[in-house]
């Protein structure tokens, strides 16, 4: 793979810090046949509305509940004070300290937040999503995407992208992992990888996959790649179907641990966009 140029670099930090401008996630100097082919936008949400509105329902659905696993503590609404549009072209998702708050399904958290999924199915080709993500101690916001058939079979047999995973221990880095049948939890593919800048400035996290490789990018910067050839023994390949994207920020859990004295509320996630793009 072909790293960034000087010229590269100097694009990129123009990404990570100018939160406005609507930048094209990729520059085109990555050897990975999305950054040798001209892209075709298929769907975008770029977040534009007034202030306090919440995601636009056409294109996004909001899970609620406290019923998730890896030990997290928040409870996910459908309130726009946990996800709005904050009236400059941002999505915002905002955990909170909510002490005794009643979920919908009957649990009570201390915490709430948002996690979103697109009505948009993509087959195969580019998610870039450009955000800033919160790092205080005991948060856990996800940038990734989730298989279509998740429903008739299951995880990971549906396979997993986590374009960024990241957490208040390590604001320099982020996770980006693949999980399938054979690869996952622990034994997830993928790696750590070291940001230019923290992760609450501006980065444009992006991976395309198809029906037998899959590369991801950060600002425009090959990260991490593999194909069907090189899984494990007795591993099968999970990407050879459509996938949704999903945004959220939890709080706890395996990854982040607990919020401590340190960690101040909100905590938040800012979306400029999210993008597919045809193979």
């Amino acid at each position: 793979m072909l790293f960034a140029s000087a010229a590269l670099a100097a694009i990129t930090t123009a990404v990570l810090v100018t939160p406005g401008d609507h930048v094209r996630p990729w520059p085109g100097d990555v050897d990975v046949p999305w950054a040798r082919e001209p892209a075709s936008l298929v769907w975008s949400d770029e977040f534009e509305g007034p202030a306090g509105t919440p995601p636009d329902p056409l294109l996004w659905d909001l899970e609620t509940g406290a019923e998730w696993t890896e030990g997290e503590l928040q409870c996910y609404t459908a309130d726009p004070a946990n996800a709005s549009r904050d009236g400059d072209g941002h999505l915002v998702i905002r955990a909170l300290r909510s002490p005794g708050h009643r979920c919908e399904d009957g649990r009570v958290r201390d915490y709430t937040s948002a996690r979103m999924t697109t009505r948009h199915h993509a087959d195969h080709g580019t998610l870039a999503v450009r955000a800033r993500l919160p790092t205080g101690r005991g948060t856990w916001p996800a940038i990734w995407a989730l298989g279509s058939n998740y429903p008739e079979v299951g995880w990971p047999q549906c396979g997993e992208m986590d374009l960024a995973e990241a957490s208040g221990q390590d604001p320099r880095s982020v996770g980006i992992h693949l999980h399938g049948p054979g690869y996952s939890h622990a034994d997830a593919l993928g790696t750590r990888h070291r940001l230019e800048v923290e992760a609450t400035y501006f980065h444009v996290y992006a991976v395309t996959w198809s029906d037998d490789r899959v590369d991801f990018s950060v600002d425009g910067r090959h990260a991490w790649g593999t194909s069907r050839d090189d899984l494990p023994d007795g591993a099968t390949w999970a990407l050879d179907h459509s996938f949704f994207a999903i945004l959220n920020v939890a709080v706890g859990g395996t990854l982040a641990g607990p919020p401590d004295e340190t960690t101040t509320w909100p905590q938040e996630m800012t979306v400029d966009y999210v993008r597919f793009y045809s193979a």
